[in-house]
């Protein structure tokens, strides 16, 4: 790792919380290989944590939700009011379901207790990746103390966790995803839509989610929170629109990079990219309306990347990217949004982006031929 690339600390610093000594002691055993790369320090509960930010920079923090003297959650929700530039992980044992929706508009990462070791290192390594994209440590504070717009619903924190078992079932996801009515909805649409071509409709969420893949799933419900803001959008932003589009862009993509011959799990990445490609643009607007106004004013005098910049400080795609890596998505998914804007009609530009993140600009270019209700967001 080089860690020059980190402008605001040179070795990245994760903290751990866990009142369980035990665990505390496993953690340490675990993690002693990465002490070359990155700081590690350890506390035994949340006002020792607090503490512990208060003074020092760090880039992570790993908590358990059962911490003596303060509840998990609690602290969680702290650390986003208090320090948003530090990324939040919990830990939690797999029957707390409770406990795991009470954190997740807080935390940004959710793995189970006992925790293995490489699902963690994994996370944390998508973290630190991410926070390499965003160097502004204003925007990261701004995108990591969100608490309206986009945050992982409940549902989301209960997939992810699916997701990190390996003995996870279609039969699972499926029963979870059915209790969300929107989610239901939104999945057998797209399974039926046009480009799936298929002789007979599906009406299971079983066989979606079998077409579909998981990654996809776990997109489409955090685009379904993402896209319905619950604070007031700027004029000239319709997040409806949005989603139509981003949902028109991942089919878009699925369509055009499955004719190229890429890998089916190449191509669900490539989908979810495309499907989430704006959830950086609505926090963005949605908690920096002046800047959308300015960038309203300079999205027609200046080219996408120039007027992006000159408003937000950086572009709509990385900060779109910076989410993602922090929610623990694909690299893939990431990298190909980091590198949005592509500017389409400059040859230099095709020739320098990546495949990932050519398909995923044309897709969405595709996809704004057709006219939402209300002029283009972008």
């Amino acid at each position: 790792m080089d860690t020059a690339q980190w402008g605001r600390t040179i070795v990245p610093k994760i903290l751990f919380v866990d009142g369980e000594p035990p665990a505390l002691a496993e953690l340490r055993r675990v993690l002693v290989q990465h002490r070359e790369h990155w700081t590690l320090a350890w506390v035994p509960d949340g006002p020792a944590a607090l503490e512990y930010l208060a003074d020092h920079q760090v880039d992570a923090l790993v908590s358990d939700l059962q911490t003596p003297a303060m509840d998990g959650a609690a602290l969680v929700e702290q650390a986003r009011l208090r320090f948003p530039d530090t990324a939040r992980v919990v830990l939690s044992d797999r029957g707390d379901r409770d406990a795991v929706i009470s954190t997740a508009g807080s935390a940004q990462q959710f793995l189970p207790k006992p925790c293995d070791p490489a699902p963690l290192i994994t996370a944390l390594d998508s973290i630190l990746a991410a926070r390499a994209l965003m160097q502004d440590a204003h925007l990261r504070s701004l995108l990591g103390g969100i608490d309206n717009l986009p945050k992982p619903p409940e549902i989301y924190a209960e997939l992810a966790a699916l997701a990190s078992r390996s003995d996870s079932t279609v039969t699972e996801v499926a029963q979870l995803v059915e209790r969300d009515l929107a989610t239901t909805a939104e999945l057998l649409k797209l399974v039926n839509s046009s480009f799936f071509g298929l002789a007979t409709e599906v009406t299971s969420v079983s066989r979606a989610v079998t077409l579909l893949g998981l990654d996809v799933i776990q997109a489409l419900v955090l685009a379904g929170q993402a896209f319905r803001p619950s604070r007031a959008l700027p004029t000239g932003i319709v997040a409806a629109d949005l989603a139509a589009q981003g949902v028109r862009a991942c089919l878009a993509v699925r369509q055009t990079s499955a004719a190229e011959g890429l890998s089916t799990p190449t191509v669900g990445q490539l989908s979810v990219a495309a499907l989430l490609y704006d959830v950086g643009l609505l926090a963005l607007a949605a908690n920096k309306p002046a800047s959308w106004a300015v960038y309203t004013n300079h999205k027609s005098l200046l080219p996408p990347r120039e007027a992006q910049l000159s408003a937000f400080g950086c572009t709509i795609g990385r900060a779109s990217a910076y989410l993602l890596g922090l929610w623990g998505f694909h690299p893939t998914i990431v990298n190909a949004l980091a590198e949005q804007p592509v500017g389409l009609d400059d040859d230099v530009a095709r020739l320098n982006a990546s495949r990932a993140a050519l398909a995923v600009a044309e897709a969405h270019e595709a996809a704004a031929d057709v006219e939402p209700r209300e002029s283009s967001a972008r």
